[in-house]
């Protein structure tokens, strides 16, 4: 149980602490949780319906357990519902607009006219908003044209024949209608909202009903309640934001109900907005843009410096039942390879890459565009500033051959083809994404202002071995050695908490009978796998709130033991939270 103050939304995470922490579990956060309010109202219950005239529906309910709620109004909503057209907005009917008396649970909403079918939603609204209990609705109320429709009556032992009609059956005088003694009409009246099983007897002569007998049934204009499910609330809001030159990231806020939405599912789709001012066909995204428990997933596959159409709605089993779309208020436009700007940082431009970073002749945070675009390559060489070239172009510091870009960034710059091997890779930097993996990158080392290496690439020799003594080299990630622009390498199958040794250097095919004399040295880094952490505590969430006497809040925070301990020696749980102001800040620290 925590112990929070009112009026504060705030977070909660748990970790599984072990005997020795390296072995701790990460933590699992709540998300956040604003404890501004009591307790909601329930929910009304017993929501009914009942068409009275052609003209006024008569609406009853039960009261829910107020709880945490003052008491403000009932708030009564109805709207068209149409599956061809996009949601039609909530309204307040006429005989329901005014209900402050919370003993008062019906009211007869008047001077309705037929036309598109309808649904009515109720909810019980507080002094604090916050309170209100959720909505209720009923099925959709659909209103019937005049229509005629014919049953044949044949001669059976028994003359009783059942038929369903719209209204109670009322005792009357049966009248001749015509001068043939076997037409008969029977009077029926008070409109019915459910069918309705009648039985005709002709008890007028000996033997019933003749051989061949029709029955015609009229049916006046009247509203009737059907069971047909009411279709689910389009999203709020759909925003989609860049994260590169290929994929971007998609949130959308979900407020509405999914009412009887079967196997209910985001549906995110794209379109590439033509430089005609057209359209390209929509394409849809499933996987973590399918689930319904989140509000956000990465879109992969754009194209770079494309511009793109976002729309999201919520797919039912049923297409009918499916919600309107939603489509995102700006257009998406996705970031180029490498592209010059001027005035980002300097008087004299920058370069953008496709992650988003500038640069000009140097990279001081270690990113460049190093595949497909023109920008800097990392950090510095010798104090001098590196600008990279588009793959394929011989690099220089602070130019490349021929290229506009660099002329730009500082001038051209000549580059000579003198008889030296590659340079070592540098810059190498090593994780252990897991306690079984290590993840290695490294730089291509270019070479100080007017020399270039005459090595034509050939592939990236990268080897791994545990430290111990007379551990062999094994090389690894050969698949996708045979490329320049891939300096990064995945290794897995290790040890847990142990020591590896990694090395890489470039290899040159063969220069004149010797391409061992163009190949680089190896660049030697040592690192250690992660040890087998515990796995983070699963399925944080609260179960329950309530409010002291003194108006304090105290919710019941749950959780389950991760699925795997991994070497950890349990020791506690440790339990901390923090507001959520604090959290956006940055000042608070999270408390036990």
């Amino acid at each position: 149980t925590l112990l929070v103050e009112p009026l504060v939304a705030w977070h909660a995470r748990v970790q599984a602490r072990c005997a020795d922490p390296d072995f701790d579990s990460p933590f699992n956060t709540t998300r956040t949780v604003a404890i501004s309010r009591g307790l909601l109202a329930e929910v009304p219950e017993n929501l009914t319906a009942v068409v009275e005239t052609a003209s006024t529906i008569r609406l009853s309910w039960d009261a829910g357990d107020p709880q945490g709620c003052d008491f403000s109004a009932w708030e009564v909503l109805v709207r068209d519902e149409e599956p061809a057209v996009r949601s039609f907005p909530w309204t307040v009917p006429l005989g329901c607009d005014d209900l402050r008396d919370r003993g008062v649970t019906e009211c007869t909403l008047r001077e309705m006219t037929p036309g598109p079918p309808i649904s009515i939603r109720l909810r019980e609204t507080c002094l604090d908003s916050r309170t209100d209990s959720l909505p209720v609705q009923t099925n959709i109320l659909r209103w019937y044209e005049p229509h005629q429709w014919s049953l044949y009556i044949g001669p059976q032992d028994d003359i009783r024949y059942s038929v369903n009609i719209l209204s109670f059956a009322e005792r009357c005088m049966v009248e001749k209608s015509s001068a043939y003694d076997d037409e008969f009409s029977v009077c029926l009246g008070q409109t019915l909202t459910v069918p309705y099983e009648a039985t005709i007897t002709r008890g007028d002569v000996l033997f019933g009903w003749g051989q061949r007998i029709w029955l015609n049934c009229t049916a006046p204009a009247l509203v009737h309640t059907l069971p047909e499910p009411a279709r689910a609330d389009p999203p709020v809001a759909l925003a989609l934001v860049a994260l590169s030159s290929s994929e971007a990231r998609a949130d959308y806020t979900l407020l509405g109900h999914i009412s009887d939405c079967d196997c209910a599912a985001p549906e995110l789709q794209i379109r590439t907005v033509l430089p005609t001012g057209g359209f390209d066909a929509w394409r849809s995204y499933g996987g973590r843009c399918a689930d319904i428990s989140d509000r956000g997933c990465v879109v992969s596959d754009l194209v770079h410096s494309s511009a793109y159409q976002g729309r999201l709605r919520i797919a039912c089993q049923d297409e009918a039942l499916s919600s309107a779309w939603t489509t995102a208020d700006e257009v998406l436009t996705t970031r180029p390879l490498c592209a010059w700007e001027v005035g980002h940082s300097s008087e004299a431009g920058s370069f953008e890459c496709a992650d988003g970073t500038h640069c000009q002749d140097d990279c001081g945070n270690g990113t460049a565009c190093a595949i497909g675009g023109a920008c800097c390559a990392p950090d510095v060489v010798g104090g001098i500033g590196v600008l990279r070239c588009p793959l394929g172009w011989r690099m220089c510091a602070l130019g490349c051959t021929s290229s506009p870009a660099c002329d730009e960034a500082g001038g051209r710059r000549v580059c000579h083809d003198e008889q030296i091997p590659a340079r070592p890779p540098f810059g190498a930097s090593i994780t252990s994404p897991s306690h079984t993996s290590l993840n290695f990158t490294w730089w291509d080392a270019p070479y100080a202002s007017g020399v270039a290496s005459p090595c034509v690439f050939l592939r990236w020799m990268i080897e791994v071995a545990n430290t111990t003594a007379g551990a062999e080299w094994t090389r690894v990630c050969a698949e996708q050695s045979g490329r320049p622009e891939l300096r990064e390498c995945l290794v897995a199958g290790l040890e847990s908490a142990t020591a590896y040794h990694i090395r890489v250097r470039k290899e040159c095919e063969r220069y004149f009978f010797s391409s061992s004399a163009m190949n680089s040295e190896y660049d030697l880094a040592t690192f250690t796998t992660v040890p087998t952490r515990a796995d983070a505590p699963a399925r944080v969430f609260v179960t329950a709130s309530g409010l002291t006497p003194d108006s304090q809040l105290t919710p019941v925070l749950e959780w389950s033991p991760g699925a795997d301990r991994g070497d950890c020696e349990f020791s506690a749980w440790a339990v901390e939270q923090r507001a959520a102001g604090a959290l956006q800040q940055g000042e608070a620290d999270w408390e036990p």
